[in-house]
């Protein structure tokens, strides 16, 4: 066991009570200034102070992710936000990122959501259902975007047309000189 001075950690106390009040009053800012590994403040500052400046809000999202790498709930709200400005393969990442360490059938909604907006639909389709059975609870609504996502793909008849005129148009490519 490693002693730690206690008058220290409760310095620390005493200055995250003091942000959490400035916080509770509306002003995020000084809050930071006070206790800058302070997630909930970051995050009202972008959904709520700079919600229509997405560069300040990428700016306040690169000065927070270097201060708290590692913090799943600042994680969660980054992946929200790349998801409103339809960055949805940067979305993923980091969904896949915390997944990896705390798997969650939320998590797995959401980037269920993203890879099919990308156009991932079958890799999206594995990854709802992974959610339903997580949470069972969850079933009826990971399975009702699975067969939206299923009707949006192209059926064996769809797929066999395409590929034979693919290959008809290839064959007379062929025998098309390409110089006169």
């Amino acid at each position: 066991i490693k002693k730690e001075p206690w008058e220290e950690q409760v310095g620390k106390v005493i200055k995250q009570k003091e942000a959490i009040e400035i916080f509770l009053k509306g002003d995020a800012k000084k809050a930071l200034t006070i206790w800058p590994r302070f997630p909930e403040a970051y995050i009202h500052l972008i959904f709520h102070v700079h919600h229509k400046d997405p560069y300040k809000q990428e700016d306040i999202w690169k000065e927070a992710c270097k201060i708290l790498p590692d913090n799943s709930r600042l994680k969660m709200y980054f992946s929200t936000w790349l998801w409103q400005m339809q960055r949805n393969e940067e979305a993923a990442k980091v969904l896949q990122e915390i997944i990896a360490y705390k798997p969650h059938a939320e998590l797995y909604l959401w980037m269920g959501r993203s890879l099919a907006e990308i156009g991932q639909v079958e890799q999206a389709m594995n990854i709802l259902y992974k959610a339903s059975e997580i949470n069972p609870i969850m079933w009826v609504e990971c399975m009702r975007k699975i067969c939206a996502m299923a009707s949006s793909l192209p059926t064996w008849d769809e797929r066999a047309l395409a590929e034979l005129q693919n290959a008809s148009l290839g064959d007379l490519r062929a025998k098309i000189p390409s110089q006169p």
